[in-house]
């Protein structure tokens, strides 16, 4: 896996002090672990 550009993760740093970013980064994992989960029972069915 690459390294970000440094500007990238300045930008990543200081949004994690955001709480509605860190509410949407939370929300988003869990969104995309139920999609992985529903897309792993459907292949594997």
């Amino acid at each position: 896996m690459r390294r970000p550009l440094p500007e990238v993760a300045a930008l990543a740093e200081r949004l994690r002090a955001v709480k509605p970013v860190q509410e949407m980064l939370v929300y988003d994992v869990a969104l995309t672990d139920a999609v992985k989960d529903t897309v792993d029972k459907i292949w594997t069915a």
